[in-house]
């Protein structure tokens, strides 16, 4: 349905938005959000802008997103109100995080100007709005994720009171995630700003994971049947440094509640390759390293499952 497309467009670009404030926020707190930041010498001019910048575009898309109310009522449409209501939801909660971030940093840069004495008391409670702020994104945020994954534009299929209508669609066999894998990226193909956004929300130990992983694997791809001057096996020095960091995807996996304690070692491998093929069509252009991926977990199936069940075992005792 139409209505609904709009709304994913809309959420589409809520992430895309979400994705850069924490950017700026990260980039912020390093130069002047910390608490030892009151007692050095900051110039909060471009800070503050950053921050403001941020808060702007957040507004400006609250409030096309306020114009479709009027919209989506006339729909009559349950299933869009609902997924209408989430989105209200987080970008009010992303607005109010930015508005936070601008008066954390206004605080920061009256204290800088000598204009207002900020004490520490009024650092630790603005601090703590802001982590209640952050806390409100994640929780309205990871509602609508789950939302935006599970819409269905074609057929509304109800499933439970909570979420009826919202159908999330069978699962890829772990050979079709392989064939994804396998495929060239489109011609101009860049990184997917938006699908990184979510991913973000949805597993973010999982994606700094493999931006670890992926170069490595790259690198074994590049370097395979090649040897040092000393006739040292290159090949066989990369691939062990890709088995050594995959264990931070298994990890990921756990922290991000995809697989706990118990889990069988095909669903983690299962798991894995689909968190793979993910990062993929964010970051389509390592295409040497998804080839080793296909030939590691899809075509070496059998081997692979030993190797995730160890690392399993490792994780759950050791928890590394």
């Amino acid at each position: 349905m139409l209505m609904h497309q709009t709304l994913k467009r809309h959420a589409e670009e809520l992430f895309v938005l979400a994705h850069a404030f924490v950017t700026v926020r990260e980039g912020i707190n390093k130069s002047a959000g910390t608490f030892r930041s009151l007692f050095q010498k900051i110039d909060f001019k471009e800070l503050l802008v950053r921050a403001n910048t941020i808060e702007t575009g957040i507004a400006e898309k609250a409030q096309e997103i306020a114009a479709l109310k009027a919209t989506v009522e006339a729909e009559n449409d349950g299933h869009a109100q609902r997924f209408y209501s989430q989105l209200v939801a987080y970008v009010e909660a992303l607005s109010n995080a930015a508005r936070v971030l601008s008066e954390k940093m206004v605080l920061l840069s009256e204290r800088a100007g000598n204009r207002r004495r900020l004490s520490v008391r009024d650092f630790i409670e603005t601090t703590k709005s802001e982590r209640v702020s952050l806390e409100a994104c994640q929780s309205t945020g990871d509602i609508l994720t789950e939302m935006f994954y599970s819409l269905n534009h074609d057929a509304m299929v109800d499933t439970s009171p909570e979420l009826e209508g919202f159908e999330v669609s069978a699962r890829p066999k772990i050979q079709q995630l392989g064939e994804a894998l396998l495929a060239s990226p489109r011609p101009g193909a860049v990184t997917d700003r938006r699908l990184v956004a979510i991913m973000e929300r949805k597993t973010p130990n999982v994606l700094n994971a493999w931006t670890h992983v992926v170069p490595a694997m790259a690198k074994f791809a590049k370097a395979a049947g090649e040897r040092s001057l000393f006739e040292r096996d290159k090949g066989a020095d990369a691939y062990d440094e890709f088995l050594k960091k995959l264990s931070l995807v298994v990890v990921g996996l756990y922290a991000d509640g995809v697989i706990s304690p118990g889990s069988a070692s095909e669903d983690c491998l299962y798991e894995l390759v689909s968190s793979l093929a993910a990062f993929k069509e964010a970051h389509p252009n390592w295409q040497d390293a998804y080839s080793i991926g296909y030939k590691q977990f899809v075509e070496g199936y059998d081997a692979s499952l030993g190797l995730v069940a160890s690392l399993q075992r490792s994780v759950e005792t050791y928890g590394v």
